[in-house]
């Protein structure tokens, strides 16, 4: 929610996830802080912090060594995490460079350690290009980067049309490839589909993907404002 005259803005994340045997859970408190450098531009930076659960439940995996004891019963970390970020803005362009997570995680058992969270840090940048009155074009690349893990690299273009709706197509590395698309439906209401389909060099789900995001925005306090729903 934005405060103080949309300078700041405070919130809260809540995340479940769960992979196979492992799940993770956390919870974060946000906040941030918009500077006006100028006219056109501004800069955003945004703090959050929280702690995260990681848990493995081994009854449900069969290890090839059953005497391992990262193992053995139900492996469970909880830790605390920071992250930060900044944003650089206006009409056309935006920067980003964030560490949603600064802290990494392990879990040591019986003198084995085991990684439970390694740090990501993520950089993006967009243009827009006013191509007619009414449609837009959009290309954006996203770059993350892990410790121990090769950089990896997602490009998309889409097309914004009349304000309120956007098509386009994105890759990962050029390894998987999809569609992504936004309807605008209300000065509240925002949907999002993306499909992706990996190829045969594709790392990791070699299965079709399909995302859908429901975003629903409200006023609040007397300040708040609905305009721009669509996601730059």
């Amino acid at each position: 929610m934005s405060l103080a005259d949309n300078r700041m803005g405070a919130g809260f994340l809540v995340i479940s996830d769960q992979l196979g045997a492992s799940s993770t859970n956390e919870f974060f408190g946000t906040y941030s802080y918009r500077l006006q450098l100028d006219k056109h531009n501004t800069l955003s930076f945004g703090l959050q912090g929280g702690i995260s659960n990681y848990q493995t439940e081994n009854d449900k995996v069969n290890p090839q060594d059953s005497s391992d004891p990262l193992f053995q019963g139900t492996i469970s970390k909880t830790a605390p995490n920071l992250g930060a970020g900044l944003i650089l803005s206006s009409d056309k362009y935006f920067v980003s460079l964030s560490i949603p997570r600064m802290l990494e995680a392990s879990l040591e058992e019986d003198g084995i350690t085991a990684s439970q969270y390694s740090r990501h840090i993520y950089a993006m940048g967009s243009y827009l290009f006013i191509l007619s009155e009414h449609i837009r074009l959009r290309p954006s690349v996203l770059l993350k980067y892990v410790s121990g893990s090769p950089a990896s690299v997602d490009l998309n273009a889409a097309f914004i049309i009349h304000e309120n709706y956007q098509v386009g197509l994105l890759t990962r590395d050029f390894n998987t490839y999809g569609f992504l698309g936004q309807v605008v439906i209300n000065d509240s209401l925002r949907f999002d589909y993306v499909f992706e389909m990996p190829t045969g060099s594709s790392v990791g789900s070699n299965f079709v993907t399909h995302e859908v995001t429901l975003g629903i925005r409200f006023n609040v306090l007397p300040f708040h404002s609905n305009n721009s729903v669509l996601s730059f």
